[in-house]
């Protein structure tokens, strides 16, 4: 018997589904999932395997054939499924959200290189702009949105990424602040907030690996749903894209972490991830060169990669942090990170 994996996402297994070759047909990705992931069988046995990245489409199109010299396929836009060794199959990475959850963890990561342009078209820090202010006020309007379904309560923290500094000797330089990292009432965070300042990255690429990094290690409650919201305009370090395109020549640091590897650590403790790309500085930045533009482009493609689904990527300042409220904390169901079984059919 011919099948392909499949995943329930109401009973959260992968089972068999019947799979007819030569056929062109649509499937459902996981939400979350950044590719799908192909095993067909003959009688319970692998004969072939691929993956093929989606970038957060959640309808996708493929066949697979017999051939003389085995099996191959095809998407439906030709382009060819590259077989993967067996070796390569493992168990899809999901997290499922129930409800109701009995609290909420929310932690704030913030990019403290954010910048953002002002009316000479030059750009100056965000966290000291009045805008700043107003980012601090709708994320305040996010949790307050939150406790009526949380009958556990509402804990927050907030803490800030930057870099190693390019310039020796620089005294508002940092990676990672402030030094420790909490999560507590929403009314004892406005120290935590104030600490908060902006700080020079040096490079494009800056330490958002090293605050998911931070986040792993928080006191995340066992009974609670878990969020981390990034806000920012920096990407960080990926060895899937480091030496290569825009970002060849805009690092300028030894990495210790990768920011998908670091993303993936968090989804395996349930922690869902949301982003906030401030947009401002990002479009300011594209209009000086096509090689800036480039960079921009790649920032905001991180910014959508790392959140747990694509509609928890958002942009500022038009984020509408009640609505986004309402979104998530209804949200219940499966979210994959990286290569995932398509859903199983229903019929």
């Amino acid at each position: 018997m011919l099948t392909i994996d499949t995943i329930d996402p109401a009973a959260g297994v992968v089972g068999h589904y019947p799979f007819k070759p030569g056929e062109m047909r649509s499937w459902h990705a996981l939400p979350g999932a950044s590719a799908i992931r192909i095993v067909l069988r003959v009688d319970g046995i692998a004969v072939f395997q691929s993956e093929f990245e989606i970038k957060g489409d959640s309808v996708v199109s493929f066949e697979i054939r017999e051939t003389p010299v085995g099996w191959e396929g095809s998407t439906e836009g030709g382009r060819p499924l590259v077989p993967l060794p067996s070796s390569r199959i493992t168990a899809p990475s999901t997290l499922r959200v129930l409800q109701p959850a009995r609290a909420v963890d929310v932690f704030f990561l913030i990019d403290g290189t954010t910048l953002h342009p002002n009316d000479k078209r030059e750009f100056e820090p965000f966290l000291r702009t009045p805008g700043w202010k107003e980012t601090r006020q709708k994320f305040m309007k996010f949790w307050e949105a939150l406790p009526a379904e949380f009958p556990g309560g509402v804990r927050v923290g907030v803490g800030a990424f930057g870099d190693q500094s390019m310039t020796p000797g620089r005294s508002d330089n940092y990676v990672l602040q402030p030094k420790q990292w909490r999560m507590t009432l929403p009314a004892q965070t406005e120290r935590d907030w104030a600490e908060l300042r902006a700080t020079d990255g040096g490079d494009f690429i800056d330490a958002l690996a090293d605050g998911l990094h931070r986040c792993a290690a928080l006191p995340w409650r066992v009974d609670a749903r878990k969020l981390v919201v990034v806000f920012g305009d920096s990407p960080g370090y990926s060895v899937l894209h480091a030496g290569h395109g825009p970002v060849a020549l805009a690092d300028g640091q030894l990495r210790e972490y990768d920011v998908y590897q670091e993303a993936g650590a968090l989804h395996d403790q349930n922690v869902e991830i949301a982003t906030i790309f401030h947009s401002p500085s990002a479009e300011g930045l594209r209009d000086r060169t096509d090689f800036a533009a480039e960079l921009v482009d790649y920032a905001r493609d991180q910014y959508l990669r790392l959140a747990s689904q694509p509609a928890w990527s958002l942009t500022s300042p038009d984020w509408d942090p009640v609505r986004f409220a309402e979104a998530w904390k209804s949200w219940t169901g499966m979210i994959a990170r990286g290569a995932s079984p398509p859903i199983q059919p229903t019929e």
